[in-house]
């Protein structure tokens, strides 16, 4: 994180704190202008009246009637003649000669002596003026009606306070809702970042529940199945790397039988020439036996690197018999009855070496735990869809909870095993486009492999 950088949470808090500080300003303003204007509205509405009531000349305006309209109105009166002198009043200030002789005052009366109605703010006082009208009072005689403003502007002030109080509250309201708002925007986040951060530490086991809406639920999960994702690569990547290992180092050592093996082959191939027919039959067993080891070589140099294959038409009855027909005379010293079941004679793109290191390994493995004899089957299928070699023995079979590890774990029980013969079953099947299954032997009671060639699908060839 940036230094001095804000947080989410204070992202959105700051701003909202801002705009709420303007509107409640700008809405107490508003309020309290609207205010103020209403009540003047209102006071000029009762000047208009009483200004029009007594000015109509109507009634005497002795100054006992205008004493009683003042105490009905709360307004004040004064009546001045043509020579703007002072004739009565209802105002007991000092300064009251003075208010009504002012220069605004006897601009008032002069300026809009007719009009029915005028009024305008004066020496904090709102004064309205209008001529008497009728013979109950000389010519020239102008009534004043004045208004004091104090009482409005305590009013104004005290609603003022009070509105003031009541967005104060409305506010901290409103201030105490946006933090929990920012609070549930900004906690999930904050959650997701430290599932983020948990991952990248290198924590897999990530918990998909998060408190918030369902989106970020949704969040939550996606981060808990990618977290999932990252550990069953890591987990592959590292098999493959071990299995890189062991391949390279079982390559070194297969590279180096390599040589003396095939020198041991060609002398027995020339022993062969010119041995009599008992001899040639016993140097022949041990040539089989020779190819086999090389075979067995050839399947250890491949873990070295990408199993690459080379596809061909051929029969999976015609690769199953050749294996076993290698096989059976090991078998046989084993005391293991070794029976095939041919059922696929449709020709299919087949990389015929790999399919016979890959059902060597698992005849191989079969015979390792029949110490003591037994039975092993070999089958061949041929479906619409797809062709199985079935491998199936009546040892004391895999348990349901050791089979996964049989390929991401490889390990033997063997002496001199490295538990590679499965994964190169399995990578030769794979390479092919199928797949190696392992599962229970219901036939035999043992352990049953079943590898499966798609048919439809067309063998990538190199």
């Amino acid at each position: 994180m940036t230094i001095g950088a804000a947080t989410l949470r204070e992202r959105i808090s700051r701003p909202f704190m801002l705009l709420l500080v303007v509107a409640m300003t700008s809405a107490w303003l508003a309020a309290v202008t609207i205010l103020r204007s209403t009540v003047i509205d209102t006071l000029d509405r009762r000047l208009e009246y009483s200004v029009s009531v007594l000015a109509s000349g109507t009634l005497p305006l002795t100054p006992e009637l205008l004493n009683r309209a003042g105490l009905v109105t709360g307004l004040d009166f004064a009546l001045i003649d043509k020579d703007e002198h002072m004739i009565a009043s209802t105002i007991t200030l000092d300064s009251a000669d003075t208010l009504i002789r002012s220069p605004e005052v006897l601009e008032l009366i002069r300026s809009k002596p007719n009009l029915p109605y005028s009024a305008r703010t004066i020496g904090g006082r709102r004064v309205a003026a209008k001529q008497v009208a009728g013979r109950a009072m000389p010519e020239g005689v102008s009534l004043v009606a004045i208004a004091s403003l104090d009482d409005i502007r305590h009013s104004v002030g005290k609603a003022a306070a009070w509105f003031a109080l009541t967005l104060l509250g409305a506010g901290l309201m409103l201030f105490f809702l946006g933090r929990r708002v920012s609070r549930a925007i900004s906690r999930p986040i904050s959650e997701l970042g430290t599932y983020a951060e948990r991952i990248s530490s290198g924590e897999r086991n990530i918990d998909n529940r998060l408190d918030g809406p369902k989106e970020l639920q949704k969040l939550g999960e996606i981060m808990a199945s990618m977290a999932q994702r990252i550990d069953d690569t890591e987990a592959e990547m590292m098999r493959q790397n071990r299995y890189k290992a062991l391949g390279e180092m079982a390559a070194r050592i297969a590279h180096e039988i390599r040589n003396p093996l095939t020198a041991i082959k060609m002398q027995l191939q020339l022993m062969q020439e010119s041995a009599d027919a008992a001899g040639r039959e016993k140097l022949q067993r041990v040539l089989n036996e020779s190819a086999r080891l090389e075979m067995i070589t050839a399947n250890t140099l491949s873990l070295g690197g990408d199993l690459a294959i080379r596809t061909q038409p051929v029969e999976l009855d015609s690769i199953a018999a050749e294996v076993i027909e290698l096989l059976r005379p090991q078998f046989q010293h084993q005391h293991i009855t070794l029976r095939f079941e041919p059922g696929c004679e449709t020709p299919l793109p087949l990389d015929a070496d790999r399919v016979k290191q890959a059902l060597l390994n698992l005849l191989v493995n079969a015979a390792d735990e029949l110490v003591k004899g037994g039975e092993v089957s070999v089958a061949t299928r041929g479906g619409d869809h797809n062709a199985v070699l079935i491998v199936e023995d009546d040892g004391p079979g895999i348990a349901a909870d050791k089979r996964s590890a049989l390929f991401d774990n490889p390990t033997s029980d063997k002496k001199f095993g490295l538990g590679l013969g499965l994964v190169v079953a399995r990578q030769v099947a794979e390479a092919h486009g199928g797949q190696l299954t392992v599962m229970d032997s219901e036939r035999l009671g043992g352990a049953k492999f079943r590898m499966e060639f798609p048919r439809p699908e067309k063998v990538v060839t190199e």
